[in-house]
């Protein structure tokens, strides 16, 4: 059992170091016998894993929608009715259509939009929750971001800022371009950071989530 048990983990980190080592190589040295006719056959199997992966992500999703059903969850069935209804009309529209069939773009128009746009006006105003309550601190740093904050709000986001006054459209913009871009920088930077750390960390063997073995 401890043999099988070290066999599935030692394969799975042998193979993610080999393709992780290739494809960097490939990246930065071009023209490398070993990577670059590698790479075209690694890229084309991620291409058919993530064609099963994604039937049976489908799969999964249907199966347990269909035990809340079955069990009329309270308060869930019937949502998960709704997405049933939504998938079959999807794949429906896949193989017989495609994409740019009518049923596809009233569909996007009329129920994804929508859904999106709410969703993002739901987080502002979640940020504005959250920002009322950043405003009890009473510190500096706090009422900058909340005054930075609102005036973005109310002149790029918020049409009604600048009937209120024409500064807030100038001023907003000012904030956008200068003090978030640099915040945004860091943020990309950061995010950048982590991601070649962790990448790192994965090819050695010290990340071995993605496997899912139990001691």
């Amino acid at each position: 059992m401890a043999t099988r048990i070290h066999l599935r983990r030692t394969l799975p980190l042998l193979i993610t170091l080999i393709a992780g080592v290739l494809i960097i190589l490939d990246f930065f040295v071009s023209g490398l016998p070993v990577s670059s006719q590698s790479v075209p056959i690694l890229s084309k199997w991620a291409t058919i894993i993530w064609g099963f992966a994604m039937p049976y992500s489908v799969l999964t999703l249907v199966i347990d929608h269909l035990k809340i059903i079955k069990k009329q969850t309270p308060g869930r069935w019937y949502y998960s009715i709704w997405m049933l209804v939504l998938i079959a009309l999807m794949l429906y529209q896949g193989f017989t259509e495609g994409t740019g069939g009518d049923l596809y773009t009233e569909l996007f128009t009329y129920m994804a939009a929508p859904v999106l746009s709410t969703v993002s006006g739901m987080l502002g105003l979640y940020a504005l929750a959250a920002s009322f309550r950043v405003w009890h601190a009473r510190t500096p740093e706090a009422l900058t971001m909340i005054i930075a904050g609102y005036l973005v709000v109310l002149g790029i986001i918020a049409p009604i800022g600048e009937i209120i006054w024409p500064g807030f459209g100038p001023l907003a913009n000012f904030f956008n371009d200068y003090v978030f871009k640099a915040e945004r920088t860091v943020f990309y930077i950061g995010t950048s950071v982590s991601a070649i750390l962790l990448g790192i960390r994965t090819l050695l063997g010290y990340e071995t989530y993605y496997m899912r073995v139990e001691d």
